[in-house]
């Protein structure tokens, strides 16, 4: 299969996670853009992006991550095993005026405002959408794809509230969709460009709501959750020596966070627990990624709560570093989700939360469940999964065009 992708030159998860994983499967990949963490190269024992005319614009920090500087003194941080090495990058900026050779073409929402409205009209046929925004609404630009793959595709009807608000504000003009802000905050910043979804979309009867009714698409909505991708701390757990009982290590970017925390700190005090709980941000510390990293691997226990999207990267990377994964129970489609108490704990309230951590800690059950879920996450989470279960949607949804 020959695939174009239309991903952002900012780094994110999901595009670079399925990027790495088509490469990791041979797949024919072209970039429209060019993306600096799709091709980077390995100097000095360290890994270094670079732009278009080879000047390094960003390399790995002694904590592990990469370090993006942006505009206006902004810096976001990535993780390094993302990216990947370019010994067989293609860029075309000129691929728009052969579309018929490409077999697909992934879109990035937040990128997608760059391709005209004839283009996604004359080449929708062959377009797939990423949508890897931290919200459950979906952008009118779905109409202009064959697979809208979303990362918070609701698994049940959204909060009235929050429903209603939404349709008040929604637009009706064709829109891209471009980057939006958390749904906790002001409405009018972050419905002007969406739709929400809830309820049929999840259940792949393409359906849409706006402004309070049903309305079927030609689209088929798809989940596609964050992930991390194979890096050198996923390996042999036997060794690892197990300090904590529980560990919570949230920032402060959402008071509810905040608040479980201190919940969570009251609670392990109470029963004796030794637990390390720590909120980051501006007025509390930072907590460098190496050492995040090695709290998670010594703790039977990893709190991971929702932060400004349902779809956080700690509900991976806990299982991934093989402790057991603590989450409320998520409201968002899940594909090959973890068990409750088999291969992670799930809670839908604080008392459950203490009895069924209690249960697993006293009981000895944590073991079994941390173990289950690694094995889990190798399993169906891996970055050549992911890409997997894209490339298997987008083969049955060809074959049922023929």
């Amino acid at each position: 299969m020959k695939i174009l992708t239309v991903f952002n030159s900012i780094p994110d998860n999901i595009d670079d996670v399925i990027y790495k994983g088509l490469v990791a499967r041979h797949v024919d990949v072209t970039e429209l853009n060019y993306v600096p963490t799709h091709n980077a190269r390995i100097e000095d024992g360290r890994l270094h992006l670079f732009d278009t005319k080879g000047n390094i614009i960003a390399k790995e920090a002694d904590d592990g991550l990469i370090h993006f500087d942006m505009k206006q003194g902004k810096q976001i941080r990535c993780h390094k095993w993302n990216c990947t090495t370019g010994e067989n990058y293609r860029f075309e900026p000129g691929a728009l005026d052969y579309l018929d050779s490409y077999d697909a073409i992934l879109v990035d929402v937040k990128t997608a405002a760059m391709l005209s409205k004839n283009t996604l009209i004359d080449a929708r046929e062959r377009i797939y959408m990423l949508d890897g925004t931290d919200d459950w609404l979906i952008r009118k630009i779905h109409s202009n794809s064959q697979i809208y793959f979303k990362r918070e595709l609701m698994s049940r009807r959204v909060p009235d509230l929050g429903e209603a608000v939404t349709l008040y504000f929604a637009d009706r003009r064709l829109d891209s969709g471009a980057s939006t802000t958390s749904p906790m905050k002001a409405a009018s910043l972050w419905t002007r460009r969406a739709l929400a979804a809830f309820g049929d979309t999840a259940r792949d009867k393409s359906y849409a709501n706006f402004r309070g009714k049903l309305q079927k698409t030609d689209a088929k909505f798809k989940s596609l959750n964050l992930t991390v991708a194979s890096h050198g701390y996923v390996g042999n757990l036997n060794n690892v020596r197990r300090e904590y009982d529980i560990v919570f290590i949230t920032s402060s970017i959402m008071r509810s966070r905040v608040r479980f925390a201190e919940r969570v700190a009251r609670f392990a005090k109470e029963e004796g627990l030794n637990a390390f709980v720590k909120v980051t941000g501006r007025f509390y510390g930072e907590v460098a990624w190496n050492e995040y990293v090695e709290k998670i691997q010594s703790s039977k226990l990893a709190i991971a709560y929702p932060g400004r999207g349902f779809d956080t990267i700690r509900y991976w990377e806990i299982p991934c570093y093989g402790s057991a994964l603590v989450s409320p129970v998520l409201p968002i489609v899940i594909d090959n989700n973890f068990k409750d108490m088999e291969e992670a704990i799930f809670f839908s309230n604080f008392s459950e939360f203490r009895r069924k951590v209690l249960l697993a800690l006293r009981e000895g059950l944590w073991e079994e469940i941390a173990q289950k879920g690694h094995e889990k996450f190798l399993k169906y989470h891996s970055e050549t999964s992911r890409a997997e279960g894209v490339l298997d949607n987008i083969s049955v949804r060809r074959n049922t065009q023929l």
